[in-house]
């Protein structure tokens, strides 16, 4: 026989996996900006000349093959949970560009 913990958690895995058998789609994430993410607000922050390092290679260069304004080789936390979650990445939140939504 099982101990009693044993039950009561794969009763809970069953009860919750059976729960939601269609789950709902999400349309929108919201990301507030720490580190992990928004790294990409130095062009905007700083002023064009400040780090003027970060928007050339190697930053950014694994995933979006062009410098991309961040502090990583690419893509971030958040660009993981956007991507499982099928929603477009996030731009950076100071991007002038960004649509804000």
């Amino acid at each position: 026989m099982l101990p009693p913990t044993t039950t009561i958690i794969l009763l809970l895995l069953l009860t919750t996996a059976a729960a939601s058998p269609n789950p709902q789609p999400f349309i929108k994430i919201y990301a507030f900006g720490d580190s992990y993410t928004d790294t990409g607000n130095t062009a905007s922050v700083s002023g064009p000349n400040a780090f003027t390092y970060v928007s050339n290679p190697p930053y950014g260069t694994t995933f979006f093959h062009h410098p991309t304004n961040r502090y990583s080789d690419g893509r971030l936390v958040i660009d993981f949970v956007t991507e499982s979650l099928s929603l477009p990445f996030l731009p950076p939140y100071r991007n002038p560009k960004a649509r804000k939504s």
